[in-house]
């Protein structure tokens, strides 16, 4: 059996029925160099606009693993989407290349910010029309809004 690669990772759900779990995965990051951390890849599948959690809760009942130390059932995923992508098919799980999040986040920073709870609620609403994260939305509104910004405050 081949050696599986350890630059790939897995965003994995786990699911709990009893003593029993599946191990489900969600999508695979490959390409992904070994001195970057889980938080570093959270944070770029999630700028990506890549959402893991339930009930309203970022990464619950999900988790990251490099492939040599992921669950059997993750490992089978693999092998198929590996298996799938040789025949030209795309697999039954999502393959996206680091490159494809870092990109991404190289320029990006942190801002927080307070909004009445109707304004989230109707950012939200318009994300989800445009099928975007309310992150990348916003990011798009606030873009868009300091090209027409009055010259004092585009460079503040």
């Amino acid at each position: 059996m081949a050696k599986l690669r350890k630059d790939v990772v897995a965003v994995v759900h786990q699911i709990r029925v009893g003593t029993l779990h599946e191990h489900n995965t969600r999508l695979f990051v490959g390409d992904v160099p070994s001195e970057v951390g889980e938080h570093e890849i959270k944070d770029a599948l999630e700028a990506a606009g890549h959402r893991f959690g339930e009930f309203k809760v970022a990464w619950a009942n999900h988790y990251l693993v490099r492939l040599p130390e992921a669950d059997p059932q993750v490992r089978g995923a693999w092998r198929r989407t590996e298996a799938a992508a040789a025949d030209g098919d795309e697999g039954e799980v999502l393959y996206v290349p680091w490159s494809d999040l870092s990109e991404e986040t190289d320029e990006t920073e942190v801002l927080f910010l307070r909004v009445p709870a109707q304004l989230k609620s109707a950012l939200t609403q318009k994300a989800k029309t445009e099928n975007l994260s309310i992150n990348q939305y916003c990011a798009r509104v606030l873009a868009s809004a300091a090209q027409t910004a009055p010259e004092g405050l585009q460079h503040a």
